[in-house]
């Protein structure tokens, strides 16, 4: 461990690598911004979970939200009560990954952006010293987040800020409300060039609109269905689908592209996502929280539907408050808005701006600095007080 007011933190970012692996994508962006505010920090990203355990909890709960969706929203809306006893059962399981971790990096800092992370290393607090984050990563969050062990809660907004400090019983000033984590790439100045690029690489005119259709990586979003309501649609586009690192869902579209009378254009995994994001005019996608900030640093125009039950169905209820994005209930909904927006520039450049004011591009950065910040000065926040 680094003394206070060295130049060489040690930094421990906790993560999991579940479906939509948006948890790792935010862990990586706050690795990013730790290393590019003090280029002499020691910063590490891991998993909190064995690979063993990690494998059966996302196994189950892709199973769980493909067949019986349901079962996972009705847990959720519980969770305030049944989260009690199952954060001590998790604290207790997993104390021994923590104690690992912690005596082989020794971090002045532990930061976790997955509830999971949360109780073992809340309960190795009880024994070791260092100032624990969570940067919470949807418009929302569960109980097992909460833990009166959190030196620090970084949150989207501060709408989420003032929910959740009256949900758990804390006072609000314990939240800040800096943005949810994303690549710092969303806020380079040079990214309308390198969208201006990418278009022209892909044959695309200056203004041909292009519809970039994603979230269909893990099996949760219909992809093909989508796809095919898009084309019935009379206005002109092209469409981009990402499939990430699904084979199977790529070799779909790829079968589609001979019956389509619309272009479509198919890629797989993609490390530019904010490239790809901001050179689209609309984004078809699932509701999750970095998919949202993302499209929101970039002011862009989102339909979203099939959200997951829980996390996402209350980051729907966010963006319907705020009218930042159209949500939809189907395939053929979401073809027409589409279609709405590319004919309506008003309403779409409405729907932009409401975006735009959510946007938070420089959150990895605003988070490190602040505990930056607190380490060098030596100082933690009193602990929280959940009753």
């Amino acid at each position: 461990m680094s003394e206070p007011g060295t130049l060489r933190p040690n930094i421990l970012i906790v993560t999991e690598a579940t479906l939509g692996m948006g948890h790792t994508r935010a862990a990586e962006a706050l690795r990013d911004a730790f290393l590019t505010e003090a280029p002499d920090a020691v910063v590490r990203v891991t998993t909190a979970l064995v690979p063993q355990a990690e494998a059966l909890f996302n196994r189950l709960y892709g199973q769980t939200l493909a067949r019986m969706p349901h079962l996972w929203g009705a847990a959720y809306a519980s969770e305030r009560w049944t989260s009690i006893l199952a954060k001590r059962a998790f604290g207790v399981s997993g104390l021994s990954r923590a104690k690992e971790l912690f005596d082989a990096f020794r971090p002045d800092v532990v930061v976790s952006t997955h509830a999971l992370s949360v109780p073992p290393f809340a309960r190795l607090k009880r024994r070791r010293p260092f100032t624990l984050a969570v940067a919470i990563t949807d418009f929302d969050a569960n109980g097992f987040w909460i833990n009166r062990r959190v030196d620090h809660y970084f949150v989207a907004h501060p709408d989420v800020a003032r929910t959740l400090a009256a949900r758990y019983r804390l006072d609000v000033g314990r939240f800040q409300a800096t943005g949810i984590p994303i690549d710092p790439r969303f806020a380079d100045p040079t990214l309308p060039e390198r969208a201006r690029a990418l278009r022209a690489a892909l044959g695309l005119g200056p203004a041909e609109p292009l519809v970039l259709l994603m979230g269909g990586g893990e099996g949760l979003l219909d992809m093909p269905t989508v796809l095919q309501a898009l084309d019935r649609r009379p206005e002109p586009f092209a469409v981009a689908a990402v499939s990430g690192r699904n084979a199977a869902l790529r070799e779909a579209l790829e079968a589609l592209r001979p019956h389509l009378s619309h272009r479509l254009i198919v890629t797989g995994w993609i490390t530019e996502t904010a490239t790809w994001l901001s050179a689209a005019d609309v984004v078809v996608t699932k509701p999750g929280g970095l998919t949202l900030s993302e499209l929101f640093a970039l002011g862009k125009a989102a339909v979203l539907l099939q959200p997951i039950p829980g996390q996402e169905t209350r980051n729907v209820h966010f963006v319907e408050r705020h009218g930042a994005a159209t949500v939809v209930d189907d395939a053929e909904e979401a073809a027409r808005t589409v279609g709405a927006l590319l004919g309506d520039p008003d309403r779409r450049a409405a729907l932009e701006a409401a975006a735009r004011r959510l946007g938070r591009p420089e959150a990895a950065r605003t988070i490190a600095r602040t505990l930056l910040e607190t380490l060098a000065n030596g100082a933690r926040t009193p602990e929280a007080v959940v009753r």
